[in-house]
């Protein structure tokens, strides 16, 4: 990680610098990628002495995104010091990655959609499945989450999280995780239970249920990778 973000740093520099500020600014970058787990407000505080202005935000949002599993509020000092770009929108990304904040996602720019799906899809197996969802055998959290029981639940989620729940995208995700459970798909769960204003969501989310088995299990189980009711979603889909 380290060498790459050097790497970096010489880039910039050297279209921007005099020879003596390489050799300064890229000293105190080093130190401060080199110090980072061992002591991160000093890392910081060395970004801080960069004179180059993109090598110093190029610094801040390296350390920002090293240091915010463990330090979250200096992660964020970091962020705001980097320049609005590229720089800038990973490391508000990652920090609300890590946080669970999905009002930085609007600060991540054009990653603020795929940042608010990444938290989303973090919290989901919780939500639909409790917190030791991980423990429990698929069979389990098949019988937890019959399509129609829990849509409620998850709204008031969305909203609580400030995100809107108009947006099928999140159902697309919310369904996804659903179907993973399921050998086989049983697309008509959605036409049959689903609540109206989500259903095509629902079917789009045994899609893509079906895609990831396939992946997953490289066509070797013919059951788990079958779409019941397929006619039926796609009816549904185009409307008819």
């Amino acid at each position: 990680m380290s060498k790459a973000y050097f790497v970096i740093a010489v880039l910039l520099c050297s279209v921007a610098c005099t020879e003596e500020d390489i050799s300064t600014d890229l000293r105190h970058y080093k130190a401060a990628i080199s110090n980072v787990g061992m002591d991160p407000q000093s890392a910081v505080d060395t970004c801080a002495n960069i004179e180059n202005t993109a090598i110093r935000s190029d610094c801040f949002g390296a350390v920002g995104q090293m240091v915010v599993v463990h330090s979250p509020d200096l992660a964020e000092k970091a962020c705001t010091q980097t320049h609005e770009g590229v720089d800038r929108y990973e490391c508000y990304f990652r920090l609300a990655e890590e946080t669970g904040r999905v009002e930085l996602c609007q600060l991540s720019g054009p990653f603020a959609r795929p940042c608010s799906h990444h938290i989303w899809s973090r919290v989901l197996p919780v939500l639909l499945w409790g917190e030791n969802w991980a423990a429990r055998p698929e069979a389990t959290r098949r019988m937890l989450t019959p399509v129609g029981t829990f849509e409620a639940g998850l709204e008031r989620e969305l909203i609580r999280l400030g995100l809107d729940p108009a947006d099928e995208s999140f159902w697309d995700l919310a369904y996804r995780a659903v179907f993973l459970q399921q050998c086989p798909v049983d697309v008509g769960e959605c036409v049959a239970n689903a609540p109206g204003r989500v259903k095509k969501a629902c079917v789009r989310g045994a899609r893509r249920a079906i895609d990831s088995k396939e992946v997953k299990l490289g066509g070797s189980s013919r059951v788990c990778t079958t779409m019941l009711g397929a006619e039926l979603g796609e009816q549904l889909l185009m409307g008819r």
